[in-house]
């Protein structure tokens, strides 16, 4: 059986095998031709000198000096693009989370909070030098291209932001403040950070909940009233009614599953335990956040189901 090879020995290579005199039957010997090349070429060159008033420097011909070559060279790398400083918040609401997709092509990081931010977020755009990290004109807001090649705008000291921009402590290096997109917008913050803090959870004012709404998305806080009533009973006599400030999406209409069958609003129920449920009516342009914990009701069939659904039809 063979020794194992050690891949980490690399191996010798013979020398360069010189030109062979060998020739093929019938036809000039190789070496020989290019010999005679070699001559008609130099006498060529020689009378361009005599006559025609060529460089005398045979050997720069001849022969093209390696500091040339690198003259001649060309740079093919692309030029890096000016930066602009994109909104990305957007972005933390897609599938590309934290930054990403059209808002941030080449990426970015955000922060989950800041004093007076829920979430923040800068686009990762990439430089060679300061220079392409110009601030928008107006701002005052100085360009940095940091250690990582990611443009920055620095704001310590009053410098001002961008419109929709803030300055605030940097929490990945010590450099400064920088500028970023951020928001304090607790419907925002619920959708981009995967649930609650809820907005609509505590407020106990019908009308400061109404009024509540969301400036970034399609949020708002609806007030209702829910009826409490037994699970499985086919009574509408509830046992007790509740206000109730809910978080919701603005949503294109009712399915045909939640509505009932005369009027245009949406019937959901939740499980309250201790065999109690609480059943409430929603515009057919809302539809409660998943957080909120209501589920649907089938008004499709001669029973609703679960059987109290009916009686949010009444």
């Amino acid at each position: 059986m063979s020794p194992p090879v050690d891949l980490r020995v690399v191996p010798e290579f013979p020398d360069v095998v010189a030109e062979t005199s060998i020739g093929v039957v019938g036809r000039p010997n190789v070496s020989n031709t290019k010999s005679q090349f070699e001559n008609l070429r130099r006498a060529v060159l020689s009378g361009c000198i005599v006559l025609c008033g060529c460089s005398g420097k045979l050997d720069a011909i001849d022969h093209v000096s390696a500091e040339s070559q690198e003259d001649s060279g060309t740079d093919d790398a692309a030029p890096v693009a000016s930066a602009t400083y994109p909104n990305c918040l957007p972005a933390l609401l897609s599938n590309e989370h934290p930054a990403g997709g059209s808002a941030c092509p080449a990426g970015g990081y955000g922060g989950d909070a800041s004093p007076g931010l829920c979430t923040y977020c800068t686009c990762h755009e990439p430089c060679d030098h300061d220079a392409d990290c110009t601030a928008p004109l107006g701002v005052t807001a100085e360009g940095e291209c940091n250690d990582d090649g990611v443009c920055l705008l620095r704001c310590g000291g009053g410098k001002t932001c961008p419109d929709g921009m803030q300055c605030i402590a940097n929490e990945f290096d010590d450099d400064g403040d920088i500028c970023v997109w951020g928001t304090d917008d607790e419907f925002f913050c619920g959708h981009a950070l995967g649930g609650p803090p809820d907005p609509c959870g505590g407020i106990t004012s019908e009308s400061t909940c109404n009024a509540t709404v969301s400036d970034l998305t399609n949020d708002r806080c609806v007030w209702v009233e829910e009826t409490i009533l037994a699970n499985g009973s086919p009574s509408c006599e509830g046992s007790a009614t509740q206000g109730r400030c809910v978080w919701v999406e603005e949503a294109s209409d009712c399915s045909s599953t939640e509505r009932c069958p005369s009027d245009d609003v949406r019937v959901l129920w939740r499980d309250l335990g201790a065999g109690t449920v609480a059943v409430a009516s929603f515009d057919c342009g809302f539809q409660p956040y998943w957080a909120e914990g209501y589920e649907n009701c089938d008004l499709s069939g001669i029973a609703a189901i679960p059987l109290v659904c009916a009686c949010g039809c009444d």
